[in-house]
């Protein structure tokens, strides 16, 4: 997120993680000089293109795509005594969709969290 006032612009997200889905860091900068400040505007309003990406506001679900489905191999558990065995009956589901949190109302931190408003 972008705060503007009078003198100093403010980055603010939590889209860095340290390992894949755990471990979320989240920083703060000062951006104070007037190139950075437009190359980030510039950045953000080109990534907030409807071309580029998606308003939450506009999606009602993520639905999985038969063909990438179909192509993974599926892993279900038999008894607690038996190893996992491969078995096509397993729905899949790809975990960077099922992280889609609907209620979420911005674009950069969908993954991560809500986005902090001041």
């Amino acid at each position: 997120m972008l705060c503007q006032n009078e003198l100093l612009d403010f980055a603010d997200s939590s889209n860095f993680s340290q390992r894949g889905l755990f471990g979320n860091l989240e920083f703060t900068c000062q951006i104070n000089d007037t190139t950075t400040i437009n190359q980030t505007e510039t950045y953000l309003n080109w990534l907030l293109t409807d071309n580029i990406s998606v308003n939450f506001a506009k999606c009602e679900s993520f639905l999985i795509i038969e063909s990438v489905k179909e192509n993974r191999k599926k892993v279900s558990f038999q008894k607690a005594k038996t190893k996992p065995v491969i078995n096509s009956t397993f729905p899949y589901l790809d975990i960077s969709l099922a992280r889609v949190d609907n209620q979420q109302r911005s674009n950069l931190n969908a993954f991560f969290g809500k986005e902090k408003m001041e």
